[in-house]
């Protein structure tokens, strides 16, 4: 954990990136920040497949779709961080050979004439004028003024706007800090033909460095307000650019002098504690610069006595120990093995005390090792609430957590049983036609005598030579066996089932779910249906159409004499 706090200074660090303090400059002084070519360069796209093949970039809060990556000039994915969206919609790398998919032209449209670059950025369910198309600045200078440019096109009129984090925002348990819109004053009409619009803005003095900072088109407010599905929802975007002041970077280690400690040192850039030892080499820096470098890693920033790698508050000398237990879901079943895992704690068992305690419950015998502790779940009549404590003892302080679970009993099974009498020919000549098969399933049973279910049913044969099952959803059933024309082979199943033994609490939601499905057995039984027979004459019929035929030979002969 110490880690991974460690690696969000070097992060914060690196967004202070190459920016000068002066909020004046000469026209010579101006770099640009990002060209005007970028997004030629970052991104590529597929145009072969009609609407929805534009690269995605970033899609609307509780899409599914969550993709910042497009293809480089080689058809490889590359992270796109810095472009994106403010606000609902949905933003894709384009083309302008890009066509309308059949039968819905108010999805994909394409883009204005008059920018022959081939590529565009669209976003095409905006809900409000205040969504837009943006470009994140790495490392904003609070007081410094910049120079904004870009062409876009769209319905109405276009406006550059500024999206970021004032100092002390209110900051969400994701770490994502809220957020303030500010629109510039300078607006050009499109009417849904390419444009360029140009504005100047000074980052705002109160303007959190550490958050993320960000410029975007968008459109000038008019009615309607709400514009999702509207042809005023369509907005394409091209050719960035921002201008500012020179950069100070006299070790060009890509961390403005303002920040870095280490001005003319490029393998490190933080000293919170201002001891003169950098907090973390950068990721520019390899080995061999470090090893040059003539600095020596500081691994206790907070200077607590505690190593950075076993405080969990690398920066906080009152605090080094985080005590998290799992796992998420606390529902056992009797006679299972509980394990409980603490490996996600700080610091690990190796360099501290990790002391288990059960506080409620049918006593278990715990069996601790290390971060884990396991023991068998008591046998239960009904639910049991349990509850244990871990506690680690650090170098500083010790840090407590409880874990509650539940145990419950285990679930009954289900012995399925069951025959089939009335067979004809238990030879294997198969069942006569007409005849009255039963099945009974009545010698089933519950482990725990629960009331149980039936379900009889064909599951082999022919789907055009389906017997009818009479009472199939009962313990005893049964069959006519039909007259067919052929032999055919038929396969019969019972299911037996004693239905949901216990609920459960989704630890997602917090809401009534499943934790055992239904118990099943199934029995099977095979056999033949064989064709009904065509009835043979007996002696008495053929003696009848023997007498037949011999009259109609004697009626013959007449007819020929009297002829002559």
């Amino acid at each position: 954990m110490s880690i991974l706090l460690k690696n969000k200074v070097a992060l914060s660090v690196a967004a202070t990136l190459l920016l000068a303090s002066a909020s004046s400059f000469a026209a010579d002084e101006l770099v640009e920040y990002f060209p005007d070519g970028d997004l030629e360069g970052l991104t590529g796209f597929d145009n072969s497949g009609g609407w929805g093949q534009g690269n995605l970039v970033y899609d609307a809060p509780g899409s599914i779709f969550l993709f910042r990556t497009a293809l480089d000039a080689e058809g490889n994915k590359v992270a796109v961080p810095a472009y994106g969206q403010i606000g609902k919609g949905w933003s894709r790398y384009i083309d302008n050979t890009r066509t309308q998919q059949a039968g819905k032209p108010k999805q994909s449209e394409h883009a204005p004439a008059g920018n022959d670059t081939n590529v565009q950025f669209q976003n095409h369910v905006r809900a409000t004028h205040a969504d837009g198309l943006a470009r994140e600045v790495e490392g904003i200078q609070a007081g410094v003024t910049y120079n904004l440019k870009g062409d876009g096109a769209t319905k109405g009129s276009l406006q550059w706007a500024l999206a970021y984090s004032k100092v002390g925002a209110v900051v969400s348990d994701s770490g994502v800090a809220e957020v303030t819109l500010v629109p510039l004053t300078n607006t050009v009409l499109s009417d849904n033909a390419w444009v360029t619009i140009e504005d100047s803005f000074t980052a705002p003095a109160d303007t959190d460095i550490t958050q993320p900072f960000k410029v975007y088109l968008r459109t000038a407010d008019q009615e309607p307000m709400a514009i999702a599905k509207t042809e005023y929802a369509r907005m394409w975007v091209d050719n960035f650019s921002l201008m500012g002041p020179e950069i100070p970077d006299e070790d060009e280690d890509g961390v403005s002098d303002l920040y870095d400690k280490f001005p003319q040192n490029a393998a490190a850039a933080a000293d919170y504690d201002s001891d003169g030892m950098p907090d973390v080499f950068l990721d520019s820096c390899e080995q061999a610069c470090i090893d040059g470098s003539g600095l020596t890693l500081d691994e206790d920033d907070d200077n607590d006595t505690v190593l950075d790698v076993n405080d969990a508050y690398p920066l906080d000398e009152t605090q080094s120990v985080m005590v998290k237990v799992g796992p998420g879901f606390a529902m056992f079943v009797a006679n299972t093995t509980v394990t409980l895992d603490a490996s996600e704690s700080v610091p690990n068992s190796a360099v501290s005390t990790y002391s288990w305690l059960q506080l409620l419950g049918t006593t278990v015998e715990l069996a601790p090792d290390g971060q884990t502790v396991s023991f068998t779940a008591p046998e239960v009549a009904e639910r049991e609430e349990s509850e244990f404590e871990l506690s680690i003892e650090g170098a500083i302080h010790t840090q407590s957590v409880t874990y509650p679970l539940s145990i419950i009993p285990a679930p009954a099974f289900v012995t399925a049983s069951a025959t089939m009498t009335g067979m004809a020919d238990t030879a294997g000549n198969g069942f006569a036609p007409g005849e009255v098969i039963v099945l009974d399933a009545s010698a089933s049973a519950d482990s725990e005598g629960g009331d149980l279910t039936y379900l009889w049913e064909q599951v082999g044969g022919s789907w055009h030579q389906v017997v009818s099952i009479e009472n199939a959803d009962t313990a005893v059933a049964s069959f006519t066996v039909p007259e067919w024309n052929d032999d055919f082979p038929i396969v019969l199943q019972v299911t037996v089932s004693n239905g949901l033994k216990w609920p459960n609490i989704d630890p997602a939601n917090d809401e009534p779910g499943e934790l055992f499905d239904t118990s099943v057995d199934t029995v099977t039984f095979e056999g033949t249906i064989v064709k009904k027979q065509s009835p043979k004459p007996d002696a008495g019929s053929f003696g009848f159409i023997s007498m037949m035929l011999l009259g109609g030979l004697s009626l013959v002969r007449r007819l020929v004499k009297t002829k002559k």
